[in-house]
């Protein structure tokens, strides 16, 4: 899974109309430069991109793909505000007219303008924070570190409380006025969603999976979730690889807080991401150190994934307004490779990015 040893947000922007799209690129952004001949550059009008970075180094960027252009803008972050963005960048996130990096190994979360990307805040304090979701004024942020939900004032962007949950917690979902937290379990084991009353802030119910470290979850139909458990490799004392706990998926009915369906995805594959295609009809899989491929199983009847893009990915996600994926290959301690597909596994593009390129903002546009 990815601790807090590696984040890094990438960036990439579209500076002209450009037809042939398979070639790597590598801008670095000029403050409000003009772009699509609409005068200032509107950070909002395109797609986030988060790279990890190297961890210890503080090289962690953010991305921004501009689709009108079809060009990517890199290091968005430092440029525009003339600091570096910090260690372990995990997430990107738009809420309303404001923006949120998860600084993953610098226990702050960088707040910007979405519109020019200038910095607004930083709220600091927080122990490894992962990802933030929003309802209402309030902020919902996994804080790895300290196994707990830190609820943020979004108005003045400060902690205004905390609600203790499982063991590193990771995505989280909002449904049926509820707060659906995948508790990966950290550095062990842990098989449980932490359910919190969105109207109270404290914790409904807690509900078991027969399956281990759930890590991701995304909305489905209705009053339903999907959670992805990514399992684990079982060693011994000297490190040898002796089992697997499998990955499995779980749909839940966020009404009566019970599992509906589970599947085993794969006996000694461990994917820590998922995401849902707009018309919420597929479920992808992928994203882990060196992760062979992008899968895909139907919601309608889930079963044992099939392999639909075939490239080496450390994170992805789905552009939630086209159906696009974004897949992201890490090189190391180098830059790494987006590519974007379409919804039916036809590449669309390759660009260059930032280092350990691993999530991005689920929008849409």
């Amino acid at each position: 899974m990815k601790k807090t040893n590696q984040i890094l947000l990438a960036s990439i922007i579209t500076i002209g109309a450009f037809s042939f799209i398979a070639c790597k690129k590598t801008d670095n952004p000029t403050p409000n430069s003009s772009a699509g001949g609409n005068g200032t550059l509107n950070y909002t009008n395109g797609v986030l991109i988060s790279s990890e970075g190297s961890f210890g180094n503080g090289n962690g960027s953010v991305s921004f793909y501009n689709p009108s252009t079809n060009e990517v803008m890199n290091n968005v972050f430092s440029t525009i505000n003339n600091i570096p963005l910090g260690d372990v960048v995990q997430s990107v996130s738009r809420i309303g007219s404001l923006t949120y990096m998860c600084v993953n190994g610098s226990n702050k979360i960088e707040v910007v303008n979405s519109s020019t990307f200038e910095q607004q805040a930083t709220i600091s304090g927080i122990n490894q924070p992962r990802y933030i979701v929003a309802n209402g004024n309030t902020g919902y942020i996994t804080a790895w570190g300290n196994n707990e939900v830190v609820l943020v004032d979004l108005p003045t962007n400060t902690v205004s409380g905390s609600i203790n949950v499982g063991s590193g917690p990771e995505r989280m979902a909002i449904n049926n006025n509820k707060l659906y937290v995948a508790n990966s379990g950290g550095f062990g084991l842990d098989s449980t969603i932490s359910v919190i009353n969105l109207s109270t802030n404290t914790i409904a119910t807690t509900i078991l999976l027969d399956g281990y470290n759930p890590s991701a979850i995304v909305n489905g139909n209705g009053n339903t979730i999907w959670v992805l458990a990514k399992g684990q490799v079982i060693y011994d004392a000297s490190w040898n690889v002796i089992g697997h706990h499998p990955s499995k998926l779980f749909e839940i009915n966020t009404t009566t807080n019970t599992v509906i369906n589970s599947t085993t995805l794969f006996a000694t594959d461990h994917p820590s991401n998922m995401d849902i295609s707009p018309d919420l009809s597929t479920l992808y899989f992928g994203g882990s150190y060196g992760f062979s491929a992008i899968f895909s199983t139907s919601t309608t009847s889930p079963s044992t994934p099939t392999s639909f893009i075939t490239e080496t990915n450390y994170g992805f996600f789905v552009n939630q307004s086209n159906g696009n994926l974004f897949v992201m290959e890490q090189a190391g301690g180098s830059n790494g490779t987006l590519y974007r597909y379409n919804a039916s596994g036809a590449k669309l593009g390759e660009y260059t990015v930032g280092i350990f390129p691993s999530n991005g903002a689920r929008i849409k546009q």
